[in-house]
């Protein structure tokens, strides 16, 4: 198993995401992120705030940090600080920055409940079927899903040389997912095929004239970079998850209740990848896919 720092920098680099663009979103100083990156925790000023530092690390790249850091408990120094007086000793800022813990520590079932919805990819009464789309064309900007866009089932494209990053963040203003996309560059998505609900924002950054086309709902066992459900997209069952091209691409599926069931690099082309995924995908689960790579799903 790749450790900790090794599957977050993974996760970056194939969002396309800088560590200068991660600084900004986490308030956490670049040689704090590298040090996480590098599994350096004992190099930290104070390894007490690892913990807390991975997590928010997690969130900004769309990683379940509960399962992240459960499943690396090991590497992971005790943490006897709160994330709060984390970011404040290693923000950018000087002055505190006020932080609060999304998820309690004794959370009950209905405190778990509202924690999970706040990061799902769909809202939990999501209707696949329900909205259509409507063709579009964005420049550079922050839309509103239901305003600006009308809600539906998208293949996202743009004809432009330069590289821009397409962002969903969804209605509780929670980062959902984000992706390099670029019409020529043969280790950048090509293309993104999501749903976009209402209450939701796309973030559309460093692009012009980017083409919002509805994407018909069927089944299909090759899914490039976007989110997909299954029940609409994919027929429920089990599955093999293999690499549809030469990159890796970030394999991620959430439950009908907004847990992870998976988060997995899948590819050929790096160690840190898994050539093949066994997994068992029920109606409702949701499907994510990012990177540059596409996956192939086979009986």
């Amino acid at each position: 198993m790749n450790l900790v720092g090794q599957t977050l920098k993974g996760r970056r680099e194939r969002l396309g995401m800088t560590l200068n663009e991660l600084e900004t979103r986490t308030q956490i100083k670049r040689e704090t992120l590298t040090l996480i990156e590098n599994n350096d925790f004992e190099s930290l000023k104070n390894v007490n705030y690892a913990e807390g530092f991975i997590r928010k690390y997690a969130k900004a790249v769309n990683i379940d940090s509960v399962q992240l850091i459960e499943a690396h408990r090991e590497e992971i120094p005790s943490n006897d600080e709160s994330l709060q007086n984390a970011i404040t000793a290693f923000s950018k800022e000087d002055k505190p920055t006020s932080i609060k813990h999304d998820k309690p520590k004794n959370s009950t079932s209905q405190s778990t409940s509202n924690y999970e919805s706040k990061y799902r990819l769909l809202p939990s009464d999501f209707n696949p079927k329900a909205a259509k789309g409507q063709s579009t064309m964005k420049n550079s900007g922050k839309y509103k899903v239901g305003k600006d866009i009308q809600p539906g089932h998208y293949t996202i494209t743009h004809n432009n040389d330069k590289i821009g990053i397409l962002e969903v963040d969804n209605e509780y203003g929670n980062y959902v997912f984000s992706n390099a996309l670029s019409a020529k560059s043969e280790t950048i998505a090509g293309k993104i095929t999501t749903y976009l609900a209402d209450g939701q924002t796309v973030v559309v950054k460093d692009m012009k004239h980017v083409k919002f086309t509805p994407e018909p709902i069927k089944y299909r066992t090759n899914l490039n970079t976007g989110v997909w459900v299954v029940g609409a997209d994919i027929a429920p069952g089990s599955y093999t998850v293999r690499p549809g091209n030469k990159y890796s691409a970030n394999f991620n599926v959430q439950s009908s209740k907004g847990e992870s069931k998976a988060i997995e690099i899948i590819g050929d082309d790096s160690s840190n990848a898994k050539k093949s995924l066994h997994i068992d995908l029920k109606k409702d689960d949701v499907v994510l896919v990012q990177g540059s790579g596409t996956v192939k799903l086979g009986k």
